[in-house]
């Protein structure tokens, strides 16, 4: 798309030639857009997977689509990876962050370092509400402290600031979506900054602990849900990081996903927007601290609420929680985000 595109598209909307609504009797993902023009009328509908486009229509003729909706060759091997998360206990994958070769290291530091590059540019700049750079501000005046707790919520909400804000840089995605691999990293390589890590590897480590964590519990999730993804996954995942840069035990690894999702179970998604980065950083901070606590011995019990005996049956509560308690709350929030005054 060009600013020329752009341009035309904003200027369909400010004429009031474009609205929108709720789709009823959908389930999972569905859009469907109709386009008007002189004696023409186009319509085409996604549906089920993001790429998967089931209807063609132009003047009441189907124009083709890409068949019945089954498993292409990318999506098994997508749902084989899910289930394969979801079998795999902490320890396990611990033990495959722990053999991690020079190829897997190098991979994930590319990835972040185009993350690192929406943080500074965040930092720079103020885009989206500027939640990172207003915080760097409040520093600069005294009235917050720039500890590793506080420091790791500014990084990560200015680089959602600059990812939410439309900045033109990429992003490496995590389970499909560039916030949450921003969330699931960039608190973790903050912390081991402040840390003086001398194992240069062990923050990479750390960070794909964290990743795997996040894709296991968004395995668990679904691939859409209303439920935060990057506060709740990726925070779950920076908790256990958290834990294992300080060289935490596996039990103290798993009480930090506990206590994550003790202390934010059930944070609701409620669309892609500016404030993701406010809602993001204060759940990035408050998951360095959830494995700070682990780490201190400081865990929930498994008498506590939808927390189990063990981090992965917790995990699966959550992906219980997420399909079975929240199926009917995306139609609410879509309510409101179409009626209210704004």
């Amino acid at each position: 798309m060009t600013p020329d595109d752009l341009d035309k598209a904003q200027t369909l909307v400010r004429q009031g030639r474009v609205t929108a609504g709720i789709a009823p009797d959908t389930t999972g993902l569905f859009a469907q857009v109709t386009i008007t023009a002189g004696d023409h009328v186009a319509s085409a509908v996604v549906s089920g997977r993001h790429d998967h486009v089931s209807s063609r229509i132009l003047d009441g003729r189907e124009m083709g689509c890409d068949g019945e909706l089954g498993p292409s060759s990318s999506d098994s091997g997508l749902v084989a990876l899910e289930e394969w998360l979801l079998d795999m206990s902490l320890s396990e994958l611990v033990g495959l962050v722990d053999e991690m070769d020079s190829a897997d290291l190098e991979y994930v530091r590319e990835g972040l370092a185009l993350n690192e590059a929406l943080v500074e540019y965040g930092l720079a700049h103020g885009p989206g509400i500027a939640v990172g750079r207003t915080q760097l501000g409040l520093i600069r005046q005294g009235l917050l402290k720039k500890d590793m707790v506080v420091w790791a919520g500014v990084r990560t909400a200015s680089g959602i600031d600059s990812r939410m804000g439309g900045v033109p840089l990429p992003a490496m995605t995590l389970a499909g979506s560039g916030n949450q691999c921003i969330a699931a990293g960039i608190p973790v390589v903050t912390v081991a900054q402040y840390a003086a890590v001398e194992d240069q590897n062990l923050p990479v480590r750390a960070v794909m602990l964290s990743y795997l964590i996040t894709c296991s519990i968004k395995a668990g999730v679904g691939r859409l849900s209303a439920l935060c993804g990057s506060g709740m996954a990726a925070g779950a995942g920076v908790a256990a990081a958290t834990a294992y840069l300080f060289g935490g035990t596996v039990e103290k690894i798993g009480g930090a996903v506990k206590n994550h999702i003790a202390a934010f179970c059930p944070v609701a998604c409620d669309g892609a927007k500016t404030s993701c980065a406010l809602k993001v950083g204060e759940m990035a901070a408050a998951a360095v601290k959830n494995g700070l606590l682990a780490l201190s011995g400081c865990i929930v019990r498994a008498t506590d609420g939808v927390v189990d005996k063990s981090p992965e049956q917790t995990m699966r509560n959550l992906g219980i929680i997420a399909k079975k308690g929240l199926s009917g709350l995306d139609p609410v929030i879509l309510d409101i985000m179409l009626h209210k005054q704004a």
